[in-house]
């Protein structure tokens, strides 16, 4: 799915809202993850445009890289598909 710019500048403005509600003392891994699953949710599902959206946002690429790792999975938070596309595990 690709954005227009629009589009791109609302999703941004939700995930800034999103770090902004959590707080200034939130875990950032708790945040991280967070923003993951809401970047699955409106279809920026791809290692690259996850970890490009958060860097975006100021988090660090190893961190995101890491917990995007972790929480793949059946058992975990998403599943990540032959084609590299994420999605949530409900």
């Amino acid at each position: 799915m690709q954005e227009t710019e629009i589009e791109m500048a609302a999703i941004f403005g939700e995930l800034r809202e999103m770090i902004a509600a959590c707080g200034p003392d939130a875990n950032k891994g708790d945040v991280v993850h967070i923003l993951i699953i809401a970047c699955i949710e409106v279809g920026m599902n791809t290692r690259a445009r996850i970890v490009g959206a958060l860097r975006t946002l100021g988090f660090n690429y190893a961190h995101v890289n890491i917990i995007l790792n972790n929480e793949t999975g059946l058992y975990r938070s998403w599943q990540r598909s032959d084609d590299g596309s994420y999605t949530i595990n409900a």
